[in-house]
């Protein structure tokens, strides 16, 4: 338990490391690179449990693309983690 303690703080600073790094990534890329490189952000997002992070990446993703099934998927995990529902 102790090396958990020593490490989680080396993976948060490694973890936002490569999540900066995307976000420039995304910046600078054309649309095409922007709709991959988003798609691993929401992957990365979702895996560390930053649901909403990933969901306004998701969001970026349905402006590009209104119908892009990866992002109608994440989006739809999300809302049944956060169990957030239409009545």
């Amino acid at each position: 338990n102790n090396w958990a303690e020593i490490l989680n703080p080396y993976n948060d600073k490694l973890i936002s490391l490569q999540i900066n790094k995307f976000s420039g990534l995304v910046q600078s890329s054309e649309t095409e690179q922007n709709i991959k490189l988003l798609k691993y952000r929401v992957k990365l997002y979702f895996v560390i449990g930053e649901y909403k992070q990933a969901f306004a990446d998701l969001i970026k993703l349905l402006e590009f693309e209104a119908n892009n099934k990866f992002a109608l998927r994440y989006q739809g995990e999300i809302y049944c983690i956060k169990e957030i529902y239409d009545d």
